[in-house]
């Protein structure tokens, strides 16, 4: 298909940029709001939506042998970089290569909130992805930065994230790029590099990525699982809902939403119930019994990693104590297991959460920040140190 159409929404999915391509490399690009998605004309279009990657969360895992069979424990590899329970999250995987799998990780609600307005307007994409994975149909580089908007867009053969522009120096010093290309909107000041020379690009990133477009040797769709097996069921409403629309649109206006949406909710709660079975049964075939499998994984997973390393809890908190202990910062609760320590915090704002993520690597700990909500007039998320250098004496 030489057509395509880029849908690019907001966090909210409230406005919408849209850019179409055709053969010949001419493109045509606008805004709309979702109401209005249904008068864009997607006729014979490949469709691509692009989320804000700031609420899609990459992580790269060990595959050993690259045995696919592996990736079914994928969610439970990553379950402690989440800063929400596992259930409530959608996973997608790559293939893996070269001993690794990319992973990603988007609630549900806010899948449903950016596929939602499309199924209303009967449009079904065929990719989703993060914007961050642009980055690489751009320019097949090590390290490649953008800076467009309010977060800066990393992508290199490790890390993927998008960031705000104070916290992009804390992810150059965690992943140790050397070689970056830096690309940043006229109309933003680009954040200063050591020995790295920022490009004004005049071009947005749709643009580029719809003249490079090869997502099936570079990308990972995000339609995987549940949201894959969606797509075959507006399809086929999609061929029926017309004739049908003209004898019964009363009835479904009163009754037609509730129904569905009791509908769904079972099969996704059974279908949850089902693979969850499933993917215990494929990562240890000899159990005998299985009664919770997420609990029973989590046994599993934390009986293998019991025995590596040493308990480096009151070392992380006597170096950590100067910034955790500040008035305006409050410790909600922490946790420790496998070699980590996971503290849920609140702050006054975002910026203080920034803040205090470079005192804490000042003090000499690798840390990692979880997705910050607001709660009223602060600012909660989840930090995780992970590991760190021995304080000074």
């Amino acid at each position: 298909m030489s057509k395509r159409i880029f849908l690019y929404p907001d966090r909210d999915a409230i406005q919408w940029q849209w850019l179409r391509s055709d053969a010949t490399g001419q493109t045509e690009q606008g805004q709309t709001s979702a109401q209005a998605l249904s008068e864009l004309d997607v006729t014979g279009c490949h469709i691509i939506m692009v989320l804000p990657g700031c609420d899609v969360r990459h992580v790269l895992i060990d595959i050993p042998g690259n045995k696919r069979a592996l990736l079914a424990a994928a969610p439970f590899m990553i379950e402690e970089q989440l800063s929400q329970p596992l259930e409530q999250y959608h996973i997608a995987c790559s293939a893996p290569t070269q001993q690794h799998a990319h992973c990603y990780a988007v609630l549900n609600t806010s899948m449903q909130r950016w596929l939602e307005p499309l199924a209303h307007a009967a449009i079904e994409p065929q990719w989703v992805i993060a914007d961050y994975q642009l980055l690489t149909a751009i320019q097949q580089e090590p390290a490649i930065i953008w800076q467009q908007g309010e977060h800066v867009l990393y992508a290199d053969d490790q890390t993927q994230c998008a960031v705000s522009e104070a916290a992009l120096p804390l992810v150059l010093a965690r992943t140790g790029a050397k070689e970056l290309v830096y690309y940043h909107a006229p109309d933003r000041t680009p954040v200063a590099i050591p020995n790295v020379e920022a490009t004004a690009q005049t071009a947005s990133l749709l643009e580029l990525a719809a003249k490079q477009w090869l997502p099936k040797s570079t990308l990972t769709n995000l339609l995987q699982g549940r949201y894959k097996q969606q797509g075959a069921l507006e399809n086929l409403w999609s061929g029926l809902r017309w004739p049908m629309v003209a004898a019964i649109a009363l009835v479904m206006v009163v009754l037609g939403g509730l129904i569905v949406d009791n509908m769904m909710l079972k099969r996704q709660s059974e279908a949850l119930a089902q693979a969850q079975t499933e993917i215990y049964r494929a990562t240890f075939p000899n159990a005998r019994r299985i009664v919770n499998p997420v609990s029973q994984m989590r046994a599993q997973l934390k009986q293998v990693t019991s025995n590596e390393g040493e308990n480096l809890l009151l070392q992380w908190l006597n170096q950590g104590a100067k910034a955790l202990g500040q008035a305006d910062i409050e410790l909600l609760n922490f946790r420790y297991t496998a070699n980590a320590l996971r503290i849920q915090i609140q702050a006054p704002d975002y910026r203080r959460v920034e803040q205090l993520s470079e005192e804490l690597t000042a003090a000499g700990l690798e840390i990692q920040l979880g997705t910050l909500v607001k709660n009223g007039s602060r600012v909660s998320g989840l930090v995780t140190i992970s590991g760190g250098q021995s304080a000074q004496r």
